[in-house]
This record gives C-alpha cells, structure tokens and sequence, in this order.
C-alpha cells in the first residue's frame, strides 16, 4: 500500500488533514517538522537561527526518508520539501501525493501570527508567501498526483474526497 502524502504551503492543512486521513484510512500520521523538531531537540526557528537553512533542508530530507521508509502512512510535509529534486522523485515514488494550496491572502491570514515558522526572506510577510508560491508551484505541480484549494471547504469534506482519491490509486 501507497503512502498518503500530503504537500503544499504552509497553512495549507496538511498537518490537520493528515491527523482526519489517518483516522480515515488507518495509517499511521507523521509529520516531517515534527520529526525534525524531535531528532534535533529545538523548534524549527533555532534550527534556522543555529544552523542555516541548508541544514534545516538537509534534515527535512531526512526526516522524509524516515517517513517514508517503511509502512504505509499519511506523511504531512513541510512547505519547502518540494525545493529539493530528491525529495520530489522519493515522494512520486514512495506515494500518493496530494498538493493542498490556497490563494496567498488566504495563507497570510492563516500564518501570519505562527511564531514557529521563520520568515525565509526580506519581504513583507504577505509578499513573501506569494513569492514563494510562485517559485514553488511548479514544483507541487511536477509531483502531485491531485491538486486541491482548501480555502473554502471544511476539511472534513476535503479529507474525504482524499482519502476516496488514494484509495482509488492504491486499487488502480
């Protein structure tokens, strides 16, 4: 069986997603920052103060080396995991990829007091997420096997039609 991954900006919903597709479809949830935060002992801001973005990058490819290594799961991933071309060929290879997005007014409101997530530019805040949207979605795009907004919908109702879409590809 096919992993369930879920990619996409951050306030997107992958992490909550994820927890209603795991309980959908009986896989266990990981989520690849809260593997990071766990193997390093420090939030996702210190490792950015501390080590750069590089390491950050290169621990985030780790932990989605974990996630997907052994059983089925419903893996929730970082905004940037799609920045490096390994990870992309792991995820299309390992899973079901789901991209989650929503317009970048939507993702400002829902991020703009998230204390947990380093700004990864100079710019102001809403700016910078529709800058990296816009260098980042060819990249959702090149790997996501559905495509979804979630700016509008309940979650519940975007999980089941998740889980309905995976559960097609796993039998196809």
């Amino acid at each position: 069986m096919r992993s369930l991954i879920l990619i996409g900006y951050r306030g997107t919903g992958k992490s909550s997603l994820g927890k209603r597709l795991s309980r959908l479809s009986g896989l266990p949830f990981l989520d690849t920052d809260s593997l990071i935060v766990q193997r390093a002992g420090r939030s996702i801001p210190e490792i950015f103060a501390a080590d750069g973005e590089v390491a950050f990058r290169e621990m985030e490819s780790r932990a989605l080396e974990a996630a997907l290594a052994d059983n089925a799961a419903v893996v929730a991933t970082g905004g940037g995991i799609v920045l490096d071309r390994g990870n992309r060929r792991l995820m299309a290879e390992a899973g079901f990829v789901v991209w989650l997005w929503a317009p970048a007014e939507v993702l400002h409101r829902r991020i703009h007091k998230d204390s947990n997530r380093p700004a990864l530019t100079g710019l102001d805040p809403l700016e910078e997420v529709r800058t990296l949207l816009e260098r980042r979605r060819p990249l959702y795009a090149e790997v996501a096997d559905l495509e979804l907004d979630t700016s509008s919908r309940p979650f519940d109702e975007v999980a089941v039609e998740i889980e309905a879409a995976w559960r097609g590809a796993v039998k196809g």
